[in-house]
């Protein structure tokens, strides 16, 4: 525990600590909550405006396609499966009506690639 709170403080000290400057210029440095609460609404009306939201949570699409990468013995992911994955709940559901049509044309698309490509057994 004694470590994470000294880098903590190494890292707050690296990061608003300049001995040239006076408390209240150091402070002042520190960002402004009421900004942040202002970013976070901005962010929140812009995230609802989208069409195809996507459901992967923190996880990033990196770290999506390493793991898919992973599980499918090192061929990795196409577009159209890590669109299919992202837009797909645990449960098995599709995140809106809009998204389900797309899939649906994608999993078409896909299966009949696979029946063409005379590589994949």
């Amino acid at each position: 525990m004694s470590t994470k709170l000294e880098a903590m403080e190494e890292f707050l000290k690296s990061k608003y600590f300049d001995e040239h400057k006076a408390v209240r210029e150091m402070v002042a440095k520190i960002d402004d909550p009421r900004k942040a609460k202002e970013q976070s609404e901005t962010n929140r009306t812009n995230r609802s405006k989208s069409d195809e939201p996507h459901c992967a949570g923190t996880r990033s699409f990196p770290t999506i396609i390493q793991t898919v990468t992973e599980e499918s013995n090192g061929i990795p992911p196409s577009r159209a499966e890590m669109y299919i994955r992202t837009r797909t709940r645990k449960d098995g559901s599709v995140v809106n009506e809009k998204v389900a049509s797309i899939v649906e044309l994608m999993k078409k698309g896909l299966s009949e690639s696979d029946s063409q490509d005379p590589k994949k057994v």
